[in-house]
């Protein structure tokens, strides 16, 4: 081969060398490009979940306060109810003395 000859080969290699290089550095732009789109999809998706999990965080906070005021509620209720129990025996035994005494008369 000639001086020219082996020339124009090392061009045609080197610049073979250079579109590869190109090309290599496209593919990459474009895998880095859908790698980032991919990532900001995930941070959407990860965003509206935290979302989610906030919505919820709230309804059970106000569910518990809900049912703290029940249980306060059902707490009064009984205690009502007890009060109401111990009149309601006290009154029967003073029927049942009364009953007693009437029943003592005759």
């Amino acid at each position: 081969l000639t001086y020219w000859e082996v020339k124009e080969e090392q061009h045609l290699a080197l610049r073979n060398d250079w579109q590869r290089m190109e090309m290599l550095s496209l593919q990459d732009s474009l895998m880095l490009e859908c790698a980032r789109e991919e990532l900001a999809k995930a941070h959407d998706k990860i965003s509206t979940q935290e979302s989610r999990l906030h919505e919820c965080n709230l309804r059970i906070d106000e569910m518990e306060r809900a049912l703290s005021t029940q249980r306060a509620a059902a707490a009064e209720l009984k205690r009502h109810l007890e009060q109401s129990k111990s009149a309601s025996a006290a009154h029967l035994a003073a029927v049942d003395a009364k009953f007693a005494a009437v029943c003592a008369c005759n």
